[in-house]
C-alpha cells in the first residue's frame, strides 16, 4: 500500500541524536532502585525492569529474573508483554493513517466494516473512529459475548464473528462523544478496523507503521520472531502463568516489547528522536476529552495535570494475566520513563514516581505472626455474589484465598483479621458477629469494598 511504501521510505533518513545515545548515570532516583528491589525481594514481582531518559541521555536498571524457576537475569532487551500500552500504538497508528488521508478522525467505524455489519448508534450518533482513541464510544469495557474456552487465555479466540455478533445486538446507554468509559472492545475494534482498511493484519500494521521506521526490532505480537529466547514469563507471585493471545482484538493489548523499544518510543514522542512520526505523535498529545480537572484524554493518551496546571504527564499502563507495564513522559520537564514487570503486581506508583518525585512510591504492607486458633477460625466458603464464592483454607500455617474459577493464592496478615495478597492489590478483611464467632469478610480491591457472608 502507498502509505507503507511513503513510511518506510522516510524512515531511512531518521537519525538519533547523540544525546540519546548515551547511557546517563543517575537519571534513575535511588528511591525507585530501592522500590524495585523491595518489591522482587519481598516475593511481589519476580522481576522488574526500569528505564528512564532526558535530553541528557538514558538509563536503565532491571532486577530479578525473567523466570522465577530459570532465574535468567531480565534486562533492556527482555521481552515481556505490555497490554494495554498497545493501545497507543494503535491510536498512534490512527492518527498517521489520517495524516496520509487514509482514514479521517471523524470516520464512522462503520465505514471501514464489512457491508451488512451493523454498528450500534444513538439518535442518529454514528461511533467514529476519534471516539474509539477516546475511550468515548459508548461502547462497554469487554462484550458480553466473552466467552473463553480458556480462562487463563481470555481474548485469544474472540474473533470476528463474534465482534459482529456484538455489534448488531448491542444498544449504546449513552450517545458516542458524550461520557468517557475505558473500553478494551472499543481499542480492539478501532485497530481491526484499521487492519481491514489497509488489507494486513494489526501486527504488520503496527510494524510497518512504527516499528520499522522507529527501528524497533523487539516489539512484535508473535513470540516465535524473537532472535533469541530472552523473554520473561509472566507470574502471580512465584507460580508461572500462560501467555495471553488476541485475535480481534488485538488492538487492544496485544503487543510484547522491551524496556529498550519503549524508551526508543518515547524519546520519539518527546521529539529528542528525529522523526518523520513526530506530527502525527503531536496528534496524539492533544486535549480532546476531560474526565475530570485533573485528567484527561488525548488519542490514546490519558494526560494527568498538575495541582497548579502547568505541567502534564502523558501515561498509559498496562496488565495481563502475569505482566504490568508502566509508559509515561513529561513534556515539560523532557523525562521519560517505561517499567516493565513479569508479575501481576502493579508498579505504575513507581513510574509515576520516576516522573513526579512528588508523587510517593505506595508503601508495601508488613506481615504480622497470628495465632494459629485465630487463622484457623477464618477457614470456610464466603459469597460475594450467588455464583461467586471465596474459599479460605489453612495450609502449612498460612492462609489461602481461592475466588470462584481461579487458582488459590496464600494471602498475608497485617493485623490479626486484615490480610494482603502480593499478587494483586487487594487486601481481605474479616468480620465477627456479637458472640465473636467469624460471620464474613469484606474484599477490598480498586478502590471498591465488597462485604461476603460465611456459608460454610
Amino acid at each position: 500500500m502507498k502509505i507503507f511504501r511513503q513510511i518506510l521510505i522516510c524512515s531511512l533518513v531518521l537519525l538519533l541524536l547523540p544525546c540519546c545515545l548515551k547511557a546517563a548515570a543517575d537519571l534513575i532516583p535511588a528511591t525507585v532502585s530501592e522500590a524495585v528491589r523491595e518489591r522482587v525481594d519481598e516475593g511481589y514481582c519476580v522481576g522488574i525492569v526500569v528505564g528512564m531518559l532526558n535530553p541528557q541521555g538514558r538509563e536503565y536498571f532491571a532486577y530479578g529474573h525473567s523466570d522465577a524457576g530459570r532465574k535468567q537475569q531480565i534486562d533492556s532487551n527482555t521481552v515481556f508483554e505490555i497490554g494495554s500500552v498497545t493501545k497507543v500504538y494503535t491510536t498512534l497508528a490512527l492518527a498517521l493513517m489520517a495524516a496520509q488521508g487514509t482514514v479521517s478522525l471523524d470516520e464512522p467505524v462503520a465505514a471501514l466494516l464489512p457491508a451488512g455489519v451493523t454498528v450500534p448508534t444513538l439518535d442518529g450518533q454514528q461511533i467514529l473512529l476519534h471516539h474509539l482513541a477516546e475511550h468515548s464510544s459508548g461502547l462497554p469495557r469487554l462484550p458480553t459475548n466473552l466467552a473463553p474456552a480458556d480462562p487463563n487465555d481470555p481474548y485469544a479466540d474472540y474473533d470476528a464473528d463474534r465482534l459482529y455478533t456484538f455489534l448488531g445486538g448491542h444498544s449504546l446507554a449513552r450517545a458516542p462523544g458524550a461520557a468517557y468509559e475505558y473500553s478494551n472492545l472499543g481499542s480492539g475494534l478501532l485497530g481491526f478496523a484499521l487492519s481491514r482498511k489497509i488489507g494486513k493484519q494489526f501486527a504488520a500494521l503496527i510494524r510497518e507503521l512504527i516499528c520499522v521506521p522507529l527501528g524497533m526490532k523487539r516489539t512484535l505480537i508473535d513470540e516465535s520472531r524473537l532472535p533469541d529466547n530472552n523473554k520473561a514469563i509472566g507470574h502471580a507471585a512465584s507460580r508461572r502463568l500462560n501467555d495471553w493471545h488476541f485475535d480481534v482484538i488485538a488492538g487492544a493489548g496485544a503487543l510484547r516489547s522491551t524496556a529498550g523499544d519503549q524508551l526508543r518510543f518515547l524519546a520519539a514522542q518527546l521529539g529528542l528522536w528525529e522523526s518523520d512520526l513526530y506530527a502525527a505523535m503531536k496528534t496524539t498529545h492533544d486535549l480532546r476529552f476531560e474526565v475530570n480537572e485533573r485528567l484527561k484524554v488525548g488519542l490514546g493518551w490519558h494526560v494527568t495535570v498538575n495541582e497548579t496546571g502547568a505541567r502534564r504527564m502523558y501515561w498509559h499502563n498496562g496488565a495481563t494475566g502475569g505482566f504490568h507495564s508502566f509508559v509515561g513522559f513529561d513534556p515539560i520537564e523532557q523525562t521519560a520513563v517505561v517499567v516493565l514487570c513479569n508479575s501481576k503486581f502493579s508498579i505504575d506508583d513507581i513510574g509515576v514516581h520516576a516522573l513526579w518525585p512528588e508523587q510517593k512510591i505506595a508503601a508495601l504492607p508488613k506481615t504480622i505472626a497470628v495465632e494459629r486458633a485465630i487463622l484457623e477460625s477464618y477457614v470456610g466458603v464466603y459469597q460475594l455474589m450467588p455464583t461467586f464464592l471465596i474459599t479460605i483454607r489453612l495450609e502449612e500455617d498460612a492462609l489461602t484465598a481461592q475466588a470462584t474459577g481461579q487458582e488459590p493464592f496464600r494471602i498475608y496478615p497485617k493485623s490479626t483479621s486484615r490480610f494482603f495478597y502480593k499478587v494483586v492489590e487487594a487486601e481481605i478483611e474479616f468480620e465477627s458477629d456479637q458472640e465473636g464467632s467469624v460471620s464474613g469478610l469484606t474484599l477490598f480491591q480498586g478502590g471498591r469494598s465488597v462485604p461476603a457472608e460465611k456459608i460454610k
